[in-house]
């Protein structure tokens, strides 16, 4: 993850730390992608300025094809 980009664009530190959990709860943590994405719903509560991340996340994985799904 290019977090020095994120810094660069003008990212504040509690929405990239909110991008760091996302891929944390998506790639790391073990969990199916219905629970992933209910972790990352949840981000929203606990960091409300990272909103616009959590629903630009979230529509891309609503939006995936079920048969192509991503690559974990």
């Amino acid at each position: 993850m290019n977090f020095e980009g994120l810094r660069r664009r003008g990212f504040s530190p509690e929405r990239i730390s909110a991008v760091k959990a996302m891929h944390k709860f998506l790639y790391r943590d073990d969990l199916t992608l219905d629970k992933a994405k209910e972790q990352i719903a949840q981000l929203v509560k606990e960091k409300p300025e990272s909103a616009p991340d959590v629903a630009m996340m979230l529509d891309f994985l609503d939006h995936t094809s079920a048969q192509r799904g991503i690559i974990r």
